[in-house]
């Protein structure tokens, strides 16, 4: 496969601005890209430490289930949803805007996912669990895990970090991002060439 077509700053990765407990989670209409888990997170992370909030952007979800969720788990000041239909703002104010430090991706199902672009983009870490089969083949390897619980292990583990720590953690992330990337393009358009011969 040919990934999409993306383009990562050239800037230095800065966190002072960034609050080490706010979550995003972005693309959320659709159910398979799993609110619901995203919502059970930060119940999780909400009893280690309630300064922990989560939020979305996207489409609504008319979901009344995962509203119930939300409030049976008493969320409604920890989690923020901001609709794309009603506010044009792009995802990489957003992420600046609300302070994110974390992007997280547990959809049933993803082919690439911008999210993540988003999130190096952003000097965020990012988080995949559930469609880890095709995130192997373009993600770091250190940033994908097998189910929630180890997820919300890792968000914990990255905020211990130091701020350089973290500084270098995230510059593997988009060294990672482009070697994967160029290289499966680069192999794309070589089978092309070799074809075409």
């Amino acid at each position: 496969t040919i990934n999409n077509y993306f383009e990562l700053n050239n800037n230095d990765i800065n966190i002072d601005n960034q609050n080490i407990y706010n979550i995003g989670i972005i693309g959320i209409e659709k159910e398979v890209k799993r609110l619901d888990l995203a919502v059970i997170i930060l119940n999780k992370l909400q009893k280690l430490n309630n300064n922990f909030k989560l939020y979305s952007k996207g489409h609504k979800l008319n979901n009344l289930n995962i509203e119930k969720r939300i409030q049976e788990f008493d969320l409604s000041n920890y989690y923020y949803q901001e609709h794309s239909n009603n506010n044009n703002i792009s995802v990489d104010q957003w992420i600046i805007n609300n302070n994110i430090s974390h992007i997280i991706s547990v959809s049933d199902i993803e082919s690439f996912h911008y999210s993540i672009i988003s999130a190096i983009n952003n000097n965020c870490n990012y988080y995949i669990t559930n469609w880890v089969d095709i995130a192997k083949t373009m993600w770091r390897i250190e940033n994908i895990y097998d189910n929630i619980d180890d997820l919300i292990t890792g968000i914990i583990k990255y905020n211990s970090m130091n701020k350089y720590d973290k500084i270098d953690y995230l510059k593997k992330n988009k060294e990672q991002c482009l070697k994967i990337n160029i290289e499966k393009n680069d192999e794309y358009f070589l089978n092309r060439i070799l074809l075409e011969n």
